[in-house]
């Protein structure tokens, strides 16, 4: 710690970052510690928790039909088009992360190869 920090209220701060650092290098050191099989078992059972969590956590798509009522496309206002060209392809990419994120789950069930 810089011998000042304590001038511009750091110190506080730098106290809370190496105790932090401690601890993340403790738990990374604890990880080493466990045994291999055991851990196995619990990935999957950790990508299976973590599918359905990002899988809930999604947003809803978007309503196409509700943006134009809001942003209508004029050719005076160019940026409303472009705005809904990127919706339509963040519904496309969602639609992509959700279907992967099912597929992802049938497989650790061993539902699909």
């Amino acid at each position: 710690m810089h011998e000042n920090a304590h001038l511009v209220g750091l110190d506080n701060q730098c106290d809370k970052l190496l105790n932090t650092t401690n601890s993340q290098n403790f738990i990374s050191q604890f990880h080493l510690l466990e045994p291999a099989l055991a851990a196995k078992e619990d990935q999957m059972d950790n990508a299976e928790y973590n599918a359905n969590k990002y899988l809930h956590q999604l947003p809803e798509d978007f309503i196409i039909a509700d943006l134009a009522k809001l942003k209508p496309i004029h050719r005076d206002n160019s940026l409303n088009f472009i705005l809904h060209l990127d919706v339509q392809r963040y519904n496309s990419l969602l639609a992509i992360v959700k279907s992967e994120l099912g597929a992802l789950k049938r497989a650790i069930l061993g539902l699909q190869v």
